[in-house]
């Protein structure tokens, strides 16, 4: 499975990846990783200039979730932004949070 490859998929799912199943997509991501805070997450944090760059990306990234109906966390900083992505009813990682992962991609380094 390549992450190039991955489409989002509508409806509910409720059955999370496993750990070597993200492990195999996740190296095909820059800066990615799984964290665990009660269910596992997909999360990236990304560095600005400034904090009005930062809402900048965090406005695309809205966009984003609000065009696939899946909506990250995000912690937006002073020079920073943090996008944490995982299915709530999966209560964890599934295949749709690695394609919004890589969308989000493509929204940095230039969210203008």
């Amino acid at each position: 499975m390549s992450i190039e490859n991955l489409e989002f998929r509508k409806g509910v799912i409720k059955k999370a990846m496993t750990a070597s199943e993200c492990a195999g997509l996740l190296r095909e991501l820059d800066g990615w990783q799984v964290e665990r805070r009660g269910r596992d997450e997909l999360v990236k944090t990304f560095a600005f200039e400034d904090f009005r760059q930062a809402m900048r990306f965090a406005g695309r990234v809205s966009e984003l979730a609000e065009a696939f109906h899946h909506h990250p966390e995000l912690t937006i900083e002073y020079g920073r932004a943090t996008v944490r992505w995982w299915t709530h009813t999966a209560s964890g990682v599934t295949r749709n949070d690695f394609v919004l992962a890589r969308e989000t991609d493509k929204a940095f380094p230039d969210p203008d």
